[in-house]
């Protein structure tokens, strides 16, 4: 008899493959769902997270003059003491400007000069540039070239608010400071109040002068004020239908407050590591299975060379013992909790902050957890680390994870959490610009690993392209230059899409193309101009046709007559399609050939050609081919030496 042969799986923590072919667009699927807005794009993202920002926005003081300036001078440099909002009051400034639905471009400074590119500058556009964390060194360099930046803004009709950076008074250049706005926190009742009223809670005024509430809210900023809203919210939602606002209000105060302290004495109180390791596991996988933060601890015990317990594993107590020593219950569905509400955030901050030795053990420590966890709690495990490791100043470790779930070899499976770490670093307001620049410097590498080119491609598709949309196009541009057939011209893909969705994007690829050093940007501008020959606002601007023309004349000059000959065919479709902007889209072709017979002479034959392959259009065709061959024998000069014969 013979014995049946087979693959058993007991167990499956990831991605299971049973069958023929491979998981390439699951990953990637997977990975997209992960970081971005499923069924919308990124301006729409964008739009939507203003529109958020401004039902909780209070208007601080100040910011009447600051929008006066703006409307007056194009342009307006926003200074503040911490806490104020001024990136707030920067996007707010910008976002209800009358007219237009461009939305904000966010504009970094680079690190070389020039600091600042005027060519990023658009007609309308409105600009936002924080500088609020730039080096006093840094900024200096920057004001040397600010006032040309303003005067191209100015001349552009668009909009420009920069934030200032803290304790800068003495560089400041004397000719910028009458365009200083300087504002101040709204009242501190007054935002906190529309923070609540934003998420469904309206308490009376009385209700706000509970002592300990009034004490904290006196000496708060947005940030903290907006965080004390959003855990009341939370304690609304997680507590009895029944309850007071006085209750939800002590519950957020408690955690926000209290929460250190215990953890402090909890930690003294364990002097077993296995019990501290149990402990920070539980924080890091909170609300998961007993079996989840059991292992969750023995890996950790491992990354950190604890030693093994001399006694046999019997011999100790429980997990339902030891969850209790820990201060930790078992719930529903047999999910572990602690026991106070708002403890895991507070466990995790006094491990990071008080063992700062262990932080590298930490990151190699969720290196190795996310190969057996499922997705979902591997989300929120990288979402903790990233909380942590970013109030630490430590964005490298994100960095330093992604690079390790995408070495050469890898699977592939994860590629989601990859992403994810990618982005969690990309949406931060400080260490945003860290991960951009570090994107740039990838995006120029020819043979980057397979799965961290998707991971950024997703990244900047999904999540740069909503605040970035420039940087996330010059970075898509890079990778699609250097993505091979292996690659399935993803970045090219998403490259054209971001594009496709915006004028100002789509005038910005077209003035990057450059086939004379990159070949790859020939099949890149041909369905740029695909696309731009049936989209009637873009091919009536002069700027774009402008472009348009440079960018055929290089594919004329520089490729066989083979690349562009269904291409042009596509280009004289539209042009047949239109009654009233077909002889511009001719005009273009035509000057495009920079006076080069061959290139005449190819276009007049694919023409002839084309006009001759349809019975259905025989006739309407042939006018256009006519027409077209007339505005070529003009070019050379043809017809005017026959009208004077």
């Amino acid at each position: 008899m013979r014995e049946a042969t087979g693959t058993y799986v007991h167990e499956s923590r990831g991605t299971t493959h049973t069958g023929d072919g491979d998981q390439y667009i699951y990953y990637l699927n997977a990975a997209s769902a992960r970081v971005g807005a499923r069924g919308k794009d990124s301006h729409t993202i964008a739009q939507d997270q203003l529109d958020n920002l401004s039902r909780r926005f209070v208007a601080p003081k100040g910011f009447a003059q600051a929008r006066n300036l703006l409307l007056q001078h194009g342009s307006v440099l926003l200074s503040g003491p911490p806490g104020s909002g001024r990136r707030t009051a920067a996007l707010m400034l910008l976002h209800q400007l009358p007219g237009g639905s461009s939305g904000v471009h966010e504009l970094d400074t680079e690190d070389e000069a020039p600091f600042l590119d005027t060519s990023a500058v658009r007609e309308d556009d409105r600009i936002l540039m924080d500088l609020s964390d730039t080096e006093e060194i840094h900024y200096s360099a920057v004001q040397g070239e600010l006032s040309g930046f303003r005067s191209e803004v100015q001349r552009r009709g668009s909009r420009l608010v920069i934030v200032l950076p803290q304790e800068v008074d003495q560089s400041r250049r004397a000719e910028f400071l009458p365009f200083i706005a300087t504002i101040e926190q709204p009242e501190a009742n007054d935002l906190l109040m529309r923070h609540l009223r934003v998420d469904g809670i309206h308490p009376a005024l009385a209700d706000l002068a509970l002592p300990k509430l009034a004490q904290y809210v006196a000496k708060s900023g947005a940030g903290e004020l907006a965080r004390l809203a959003d855990l009341i919210r939370r304690a609304r939602d997680d507590g009895e239908p029944t309850g007071s606002f006085a209750q939800w209000t002590r519950k957020a105060l408690a955690a926000l407050t209290n929460r250190g302290r215990e953890v402090a004495a909890r930690v003294a109180s364990l002097e077993d590591g296995r019990q501290r390791a149990l402990l920070l596991s539980l924080a890091m996988f909170h609300e998961s299975t007993p079996g989840t933060v059991f292992r969750g601890a023995t890996s950790l015990l491992k990354v950190v060379g604890h030693p093994d317990h001399e006694s046999p594993r019997l011999n100790h107590a429980d997990l339902t013992r030891q969850f209790t020593e820990i201060g930790a219950t078992t719930g529903p569905e047999d999910r572990v909790r602690f026991g106070t509400w708002a403890y895991d955030s507070a466990v995790r901050t006094h491990f990071w902050t008080y063992f700062p030795d262990l932080r590298d053990a930490f990151r190699h420590w969720v290196r190795d957890c996310v190969y057996w966890l499922d997705q979902d709690t591997r989300n929120a495990l990288i979402q903790r680390f990233a909380e942590q490791v970013l109030r630490t100043d430590r964005p490298d470790d994100l960095w330093w994870l992604a690079e390790r779930w995408t070495e050469p070899g890898s699977s592939g499976n994860l590629l989601p959490d990859a992403t994810q770490a990618l982005a969690e670093g990309l949406r931060h307001d400080r260490y945003g610009q860290v991960f951009r620049r570090k994107i740039y410097e990838s995006s120029l590498v020819t043979d980057l690993p397979r799965w961290r080119r998707h991971a950024l491609i997703t990244v900047c598709s999904k999540v740069m392209a909503v605040r970035h949309p420039d940087q996330a196009l010059v970075r898509l541009h890079h990778l699609a230059r250097r993505e091979g057939e292996a690659s399935k011209r993803r970045a090219q893909e998403e490259l054209l899409s971001l594009a496709r969705g915006d004028s100002r994007l789509f005038r910005l690829l077209l003035e990057r193309i450059t086939l004379e050093h990159y070949p790859a940007d020939a099949e890149i501008f041909l369905a740029l101009a695909e696309f731009a020959a049936r989209t009637r606002a873009l091919y009536i601007s002069m700027s774009v046709r402008n472009l348009l023309t440079r960018g055929w004349a290089a594919v004329l000059r520089t490729c066989p007559r083979l690349t562009w000959k269904e291409p042009v065919e596509s280009w004289l479709h539209a042009a047949n399609a239109t009654a009233t902007h077909g002889g511009a889209l001719l005009d273009v072709l035509v000057d495009a050939c920079e006076q080069r017979s061959e290139a005449y002479s190819g276009l007049y034959v694919i023409s002839r050609n084309w006009a001759a392959t349809s019975a259905a259009e025989r006739s309407r065709r042939d006018a256009l081919a006519q027409h077209f061959a007339q505005k070529i024998d003009a070019a050379q000069g043809i017809a005017m030496e026959e009208t004077t014969a």
